[in-house]
């Protein structure tokens, strides 16, 4: 996924209402600046594990920050049996959504889990 205008605006936001700057981002979720630099402008594929850790640093629920990354909205569970429907012809996009999902935290993956495995069962 390559973040988006309004994922970096919030990435912004979210930094300075945590007092932090970019340097100290990136060193919390060990990558060097100017790599944090080309995924929030886009010039590089951002990946579940930089995402979860961004999340970590500022304390929030890892859905919602995928969901605010625009990556999967883990939370909403009709967009999620979609997009399972959607890319399961397509591998590359399904690795990248059970990458999304397997890095979520229990019980929140097992009931992720659970919703697609009833989903495709119909």
């Amino acid at each position: 996924m390559y973040a988006s205008p309004s994922f970096k605006d919030f990435v912004k936001q979210t930094i300075t209402e945590k007092g932090l700057s970019y340097a100290d981002l990136a060193k919390a979720i060990g990558i060097m600046p100017s790599r944090l630099s080309e995924l929030l402008n886009g010039k590089r594929r951002m990946d579940p594990a930089t995402i979860n850790k961004m999340a970590d640093t500022f304390g929030m629920l890892r859905t919602e920050f995928y969901k605010r990354a625009g990556w999967v909205d883990l939370t909403d569970d009709e967009q999620l049996i979609q997009r399972f429907r959607e890319t399961v012809q397509g591998d590359l996009q399904f690795a990248k959504l059970f990458d999304a999902i397997m890095a979520l935290d229990e019980p929140e993956r097992s009931e992720r889990i659970k919703l697609i495995l009833a989903a495709l069962a119909k």
